[in-house]
């Protein structure tokens, strides 16, 4: 392996060859007088804005020349962007990249706490937000730009444009693209970087994945704050010149009626949207969209219910993906060409449903605690090289170097795989932080979760591990009742029969909503301390 294995694929640490685009301003260059579409945009069920790839390109440049003349802004410089899923957000996030600068996506709901704490470690150029999103507590005297509708007002001169951009330092997909923070539920928040190249990249295995290149439309409802649909709405539609149907959030009412009237080809979800879109249909489509493919989910485990259950209501195939923010975004993928027969063998045949085996560019494995290689079948650790890997944490050594080691990126995810198709396909068992050290033995919680959501009342059940003075850690159960939840002591019982005393949740917990981030994954670390009061208990069946 080369001196940098970790960022290796296939023995070679270059990819620019096997990219369309090598840098963003290249790829927004590219897209200059295209009259094609690229983007729609809906508030509900009202379609706000129709761009093409040109309007989108000039507006862009016509912005990175505002940013560059009226604030200073160079190759060096670190901008915090505020806002949520609009047009306007993603010509600022290009805008940005175009000059080679960082962006620092910041979900509008984050609280002063967070902001101050980002600003404080990245020392930003400037601020810019949404029109409609008041700063979140004292920017600390930082320089703020708003951003509105009258971005597409420009009457900007597509000679002058070039001949400012002849002018900018060369572009790279070496540069650094995004700080991506971490929520920081469970400890110190966490700036992941990722450079052009990484995003480019990804975008690429996508275009080949989902054959964006053929008339490709994808929805997306997920928040573009965050690195699913950052890097596979935002850069892969724009990479591979494909349509891209923004909404402003997930509205269920409209959603169907949405994807028919734009001809969507592939539906990018979470299990909470799948969850979602499935409840809220009492019965089959009665006339299912005919352009949709598929959809795809990813960003937290995928029960195989939920799948049967879209499937049924929808008649689509859930595709499931996983990656992480420090190898940039998507890493494993179901394959899209799978026959039906082998579709229910990697999806229903296990105890659970498969993540995929490895995207372009990337290479994944399993390791033992002493960090061998395991087994087919043998539970480790998720470890993953390649391309795709981030460039490490800002301004944070000692994280960078305990997860980013020289040959590996380890993920801290638990799973096992198994040979298919002449690949490996993986299956995640769950975090090695979401696992109970109870007695000295590893309980997984997630796999406590996803038994419990076959049990009617128990949809809303999550499986948490608190500190216990007799077994180290015990486990709880939250639980969010619905119509089905039986009382608490129905409800042992229940857990009685399902689990063997050493997995049971000992003690129950109700509450009104399960803390979920702003992509559906659990907030478990912040469950915990409910239980302190337990801390003492001795449980004893």
């Amino acid at each position: 392996m080369p001196a940098d294995s970790l960022r290796s694929h296939d023995g070679s640490t270059r990819f620019d060859a096997a990219l369309r685009h090598r840098s963003v301003r290249a790829m927004i260059d590219a897209h200059a007088g295209s009259d094609a579409p690229y983007l729609r945009y809906y508030r509900q069920t009202e379609k706000r804005r129709s761009l093409t790839f040109g309007e989108f390109s000039l507006a862009v440049r016509s912005l990175a020349r505002h940013l560059a003349d009226a604030h200073g802004l160079t190759e060096d410089s670190i901008v915090p962007v505020i806002a949520g899923n609009s047009p306007e957000t993603l010509a600022a996030y290009a805008a940005i990249l175009y000059l080679g600068a960082t962006i620092v996506p910041i979900n509008p709901d984050e609280n002063a706490e967070f902001f101050r704490f980002v600003v404080a470690d990245v020392a930003p150029s400037l601020v810019i937000h949404e029109a409609d999103v008041a700063l979140p507590g004292d920017p600390a005297a930082v320089p703020t730009m708003r951003i509105g509708e009258d971005l597409w007002e420009t009457e900007a001169d597509e000679a002058a444009l070039a001949a400012w951009a002849e002018g900018l330092p060369p572009a790279s997909s070496g540069n650094r693209a995004t700080i991506i923070y971490t929520s920081g539920t469970t400890g110190r928040s966490k700036g992941v970087s990722q450079s052009q190249g990484n995003w480019l990249v990804n975008a690429e295995a996508a275009r080949r994945l989902h054959a964006m290149d053929d008339g490709h439309v994808q929805m997306c409802v997920l928040p573009v704050f965050h690195v699913n649909a950052f890097g596979f709405s935002f850069i892969a539609c724009l990479y591979a010149g494909a349509e891209l149907i923004l909404n402003r959030g997930l509205y269920p009412l409209g959603y169907w009626q949405i994807v028919r009237a734009e001809g969507v080809t592939l539906l990018s979800c979470v299990p909470s949207v799948l969850q979602t879109l499935t409840q809220m249909l009492r019965r089959p489509l009665a006339d299912p969209p005919a352009t949709v493919r598929y959809a795809t989910c990813g960003a937290a485990p995928l029960s195989q219910r939920l799948v049967r259950d879209f499937m049924a209501k929808t008649g689509f195939r859930v595709i499931q993906v996983y990656g992480m923010s420090e190898a940039t975004n998507f890493d494993l993928t179901v394959e899209t060409d799978l026959s039906d027969a082998e579709y229910e063998a990697i999806m229903f045949g296990h105890d659970r449903t498969s993540a995929g085996t490895p995207t372009f560019g990337m290479e994944l494995d399993i390791l033992r605690p002493d960090g061998r290689p395991a087994a087919e079948e043998e539970s480790g650790e998720v470890v993953m090289r390649g391309w795709a890997v981030a460039l490490g944490y800002h301004n944070f050594p000692d994280g960078t170097a305990e997860v980013f080691r020289p040959d590996w990126l380890h993920s801290g995810d638990v799973g096992r795989y198994r040979w298919f198709r002449g690949k490996k396909y993986f299956f995640l068992e769950g975090r090695l932080k979401e696992i109970a050290k109870r007695y000295s033995e590893s309980i997984s919680l997630i796999d406590i979760d996803q038994r419990l959501v076959e049990e009617p009342g128990f949809e809303q059940a999550v499986a948490v591990a608190f500190p216990n003075r007799a077994a180290g850690e015990e486990i709880g159960l939250y639980l969010v009742p619905g119509e089905a939840t039986p009382d608490d002591e129905a409800a042992m019982r229940q857990l009685k029969r399902i689990f063997p005393e050493h997995r049971r949740p000992k003690v129950i917990l109700r509450g009104a909503a399960v803390p979920k981030t702003s992509t559906g994954k659990i907030k478990r670390a912040s469950l915990s301390p409910l239980f302190a009061a337990y801390e003492d208990t001795v449980f004893t069946s």
